[in-house]
């Protein structure tokens, strides 16, 4: 249930299952998540989850949950609007193909100024304004932000 896949105590487990479990496990896993990703990726926690499982899963699988991510009406932008959501917006983005990579960031370009007044959104702005500005920002850094030439 979308409960069980998102509660706080259990957020680390799916990335856990898919690079240590038994193939049977990582297969249920994987199961419930597509039955439920809409519901999961809609809350924090299960935000969380579905950017581990983008992280760790093969590039077809993080290319399918992706795909529906996008496809969902708004969902992108209150994913990356929500805590541990910015960082698993980012890897959406990557998973997807050049084509439905450009029109997920065309519809939260519309949204940029939300994005950059959100403290977890400010991560996709950062991302959507393009490798230079990705470079000059210090996000997750512990110093100043690195100077450019």
């Amino acid at each position: 249930s979308p409960s069980r896949i998102v509660s706080g105590s259990s957020r680390r487990i799916p990335k856990v299952i898919l690079r240590h479990g038994r193939p049977e496990m990582r297969a249920r896993m994987i199961a419930e998540l597509r039955k439920h990703l809409r519901a999961v990726a809609s809350v924090p926690y299960g935000c969380a989850v579905t950017g581990a499982v983008l992280a760790v899963s093969a590039p077809e699988l993080g290319e399918e949950i992706a795909e529906v991510l996008a496809a969902e009406p708004g969902l992108l932008l209150s994913m990356a609007t929500s805590r541990f959501g910015g960082a698993t917006v980012v890897l959406v983005l990557e998973a997807l193909r050049k084509g439905a990579r450009g029109a997920a960031a065309q519809s939260l370009m519309q949204e940029i100024e939300s994005l950059r007044e959100s403290k977890h959104g400010l991560e996709v702005a950062r991302y959507l304004d393009g490798p230079r500005a990705r470079a000059q920002s210090h996000i997750g850094s512990k110093g100043p932000a690195p100077a450019t030439a």
